[in-house]
């Protein structure tokens, strides 16, 4: 879609190129929509259209280093008709290009990561922004006074429930429940001090034993994290140094202590209440986010980050920039916990880790089976999220100990006189939590009562609590549906500071030799090579390349265009500017036409308008009395050359003389149709004419293409590929016979043709030859035909009275007029 409508609107050629090599770290984006979609971030996604591995990049480096070789090959031979990539193992053998340039290229694309960006400029609309607030702040203040009201007599139960316990005549079971209290509850949690004063013989002495505890506690807690972990991040204040989100759910930056997202399903109210933090889905679990840490340290065994998540949320170690590795976990908890990564600080490799929802996740759709629990619903709806709070750096298998502070307000106090004033301080302390959260003044202490409060269900979280919290609800869910979801592609991202690549010997994955400084090739001019040192290199690059100065950019789309228009370029070789490659037929026209095509500011439009009302255009492709004598292989182009279709201009032409082809601009690839589905490898099974969609929406891959279009030589996908073989085998020939979709397509064309009234026979041969050929039969032509329908209904024995109206006769003469070598060449 983006390249459809860069050529429509007749981008720039030379922002084109910007864009496809650092759309991402442009000054000043172009955008689409009125500004609500980053348009030039989408182009470089063309650095991951090639080939990725899903296995374990420490053991087998080669995945890497294949994955930057295809996109130096790609990248150099798409812009700069340069075969850079022979120069991966030894300096190019024939053109000036030596080793350390492709490593200085190398550096400059692994300084940056490949990663999911997502374009939506504008998150949701201010009004609908503006009216979640709204709807969250009532449902707030609806929900906290339903909880106070609920909490108002906690204490008195409380104490009640104490009581009851101590007057038992069951002293003995009483004594039992107590001791198994004490034994199941963690000092973090709100009853630990109810259960030991309860039972305590001496309430006071108690109390003291109680306080010096937490104290005791308190500070070895702190001593342990202090001296076995390193803080790498606490969200919470701000987003670390180093670290990076994207994504709509983290536009807004950190949470406030309290912040709550709503429940967008079933019967809950909220979904949860959060401290400060980073969380995705605090109006609407539809609004995707990604964080990723800086590269992770060699001195530190472990990373820990305090999160939670749901719906395909994930955790994914990235090492060495192998995105798509088997190293991930989902999170899968609504409640924050604690999940240890190894560093894979042995490793020399560039590592790093980060957090993402379902749509940033580049592994997804996951291989059949994977997820055995989850349709293929649950894994196309938006829906996720994830949260998180605090990380740290260190070399022991174990996480943070949990803090004590929110037990202060209810034990650093005087003593109760008994359980009944400790069960009406506790109810004091919950009901603090409540009000602060109603006032939206709530700290990461209240937030911990109140998470306890929902856990154990000593307030409901229902949104049936009052008919104003209905009603509030049913209002926010039905705006918070009508969100639009984020748009993801997988492109690259500039977020650590440029690494120097060292040269491999003999291209050997494991084999470092001295680190090859970045810059372009050697030899371009001095001031095109330089790159900075802070990023990645990637932005100077792009300069460089759709620089007027470079020699070989404008020359090479050049020729690119006029292949495209002759069916041969100047330079035959289209991919190859270099000693290996044909040298120019016109080398004076090819410079023209490239300084014509800069001084009209890149215009690809004004190109092809040049090249079609020339005269050289306008030859026939007959040959002119000695001029076939003279220019034998057509190298001065005495004539237009004759060629055949691409196998995708020959399938649309078919659907579109069929009358079946959809001309609507953009929208999702259709599977092609195949003879045997293999849905284990995530080839499935499409519509036999592809709904009638041109062939440039049919999905390729790198397994198995488009059976119809790889006959008529559809290249592999799996390198730059401007020159395509030309073959004439019989396959193809067979395949105009009796593929399926060739048959099909007669058969809809006939359909449409018999529905006709009042056509006679020369009548609909001629309409036929006008859709099929672009111009009338001659009067031989006519005769020919006619006769062709006679025999055809004779042969299916339809009466003469019934051919117009046969449709086994006129799919028959359709499927001949597909055949016709007319059909299929251009000349």
């Amino acid at each position: 879609d983006y390249l459809i409508r860069a050529f429509n609107s007749d981008l720039p050629y030379d922002v084109f190129v910007r864009e496809h090599i650092a759309g991402d770290l442009v000054s000043t984006p172009r955008t689409r929509d009125d500004g609500r979609w980053n348009e030039s971030v989408v182009a470089t996604a063309f650095f991951r259209l090639g080939e990725m591995g899903h296995d374990d990049c420490i053991q087998f480096r080669e995945i890497r280093t294949d994955v930057v070789d295809n996109q130096i090959d790609t990248l150099t031979k798409a812009f700069q008709g340069l075969t850079v990539s022979c120069a991966r193992c030894h300096d190019h053998k024939l053109d000036p290009i030596p080793t350390e340039d492709y490593y200085a290229l190398y550096g400059i694309l692994d300084s940056s990561r490949p990663v999911t960006r997502t374009l939506n400029l504008q998150g949701p609309g201010e009004a609908a922004r503006s009216r979640l607030l709204e709807l969250k702040g009532k449902i707030r203040r609806e929900l906290a006074d339903a909880w106070l009201r609920e909490t108002s007599l906690l204490g008195r139960q409380l104490a009640a429930a104490v009581a009851w316990r101590q007057d038992s005549r069951d002293a003995a079971g009483l004594a039992d429940d107590l001791d198994a209290l004490r034994v199941s509850l963690d000092l973090e949690d709100p009853l630990f001090p109810v259960a030991r004063f309860a039972g305590a013989k001496d309430p006071g002495e108690q109390w003291t034993v109680l306080v010096k505890q937490y104290a005791t506690e308190t500070a070895e807690r702190d001593r342990y994290n202090r001296a076995t972990f390193t803080p790498a991040g606490d969200f919470g204040k701000e987003l670390p140094p180093g670290w990076s989100c994207d994504g709509l759910g983290l536009r807004a930056g950190r949470s406030r202590s309290g912040d709550f997202a709503v429940a967008t399903a079933g019967h809950r109210a909220v979904a949860g209440i959060f401290p400060s933090g980073l969380f995705t889905n605090l109006l609407s679990d539809r609004m995707n986010g990604v964080l990723r840490s800086p590269l992770l340290p060699k001195n530190k065994k472990f990373i820990s980050l305090r999160v939670l998540g749901e719906n395909v949320a994930a955790e994914r170690s990235i090492v060495d920039h192998c995105v798509i590795g088997e190293q991930h976990q989902l999170i899968d908890s609504p409640a924050l916990k604690w999940i240890t990564v190894p560093a894979k600080s042995e490793q020399p490799l560039p590592v790093y880790v980060e957090l993402n929802t379902k749509s940033d996740n580049p592994r997804l759709p996951e291989r059949p089976g994977k997820f055995k629990d989850l349709t293929d619903d649950d894994l196309r709806s938006p829906r996720s999220h994830f949260g998180v709070t605090l990380a740290y750096l260190h070399d022991d298998d174990a996480t943070p100990k949990a803090g004590l502070r929110h037990m202060q307000r209810l034990v650093e106090q005087t003593p109760p006189d008994d359980a009944a004033a400790l069960a009406g301080r506790f109810q004091r302390t919950v009901q603090d939590a409540v009000r602060a959260w109603r006032e939206d003044r709530a700290s990461d202490d209240d937030v911990v009562w109140l998470e306890w409060l929902l856990r154990e269900q000593v307030i409901a979280n229902s949104r049936n609590l009052t008919p104003g919290l209905r009603r509030l609800t049913d209002e926010y869910r039905a705006a918070e549906a009508a969100l639009e979801a984020p748009a993801v592609i997988y492109g690259m991202g500039d977020f650590d500071r440029g690494r120097d690549h060292p040269i491999l010997t003999r291209g050997q994955a494991r084999s470092l030799g001295r680190p090859a400084p970045r810059h372009f090739l050697t030899l371009m001019p001095a001031e095109l090579r330089q790159v900075g040192t802070e990023q990645s290199g990637r932005r100077e690059l792009a300069e460089s390349v759709a620089s007027p100065r470079n020699p070989l950019t404008a020359r090479v789309m050049v020729n690119r265009v006029w292949h495209h228009v002759f069916g041969r370029g100047l330079v035959a070789t289209t991919d190859n500017f270099g000693r290996n490659g044909e040298p120019p037929t016109h080398p004076e026209l090819l410079d023209y036409l490239a300084a014509r095509f800069v001084a009209d500011g890149w215009s690809v439009k004004k190109l092809i308008r040049l090249l079609v009302t020339s005269e050289t255009f306008k030859q026939l492709s007959v040959p002119t009395p000695g001029s076939e004598a003279a220019d034998p292989l057509n190298l001065a182009w005495s004539r237009y050359p004759v060629r055949r279709l691409d196998g995708e201009a020959l399938r649309d032409t078919i659907l579109a003389v069929s009358g079946r082809l959809d001309r609507t601009l953009y929208g999702p690839s259709v599977e092609p149709h195949r003879g045997e589905p293999k849905p284990y490898r995530r080839l499935f099974q499409g519509p036999l004419d592809g709904n009638g969609r041109r062939s440039i929406y049919l999905k390729v891959t790198r397994m198995e293409g488009a059976r119809f279009l790889e006959l008529f030589d559809f290249p592999a996908p799996l390198q730059a590929r401007g020159n395509r073989d030309v073959t004439n085998v019989p396959s193809q020939s067979l395949a105009l016979l009796n593929d399926p979709f060739v048959l099909d397509q007669a058969r809809v064309w006939a359909e449409r043709l018999v529905a006709r009234s009042g056509d006679a026979i020369d009548t609909r041969l001629t309409a036929m030859f006008h859709a099929a050929l672009a111009r009338p039969p001659s009067g031989a032509e006519l005769a020919r035909w006619r006769s062709l329908a006679g025999r055809l209904a004779a042969e299916h024995r339809v009466a003469p009275a019934g051919l117009l109206a046969s449709l086994v006769v006129w799919k028959d003469v359709a499927h001949t007029l597909f055949n016709v070598k007319e059909f299929l060449y251009i000349r």
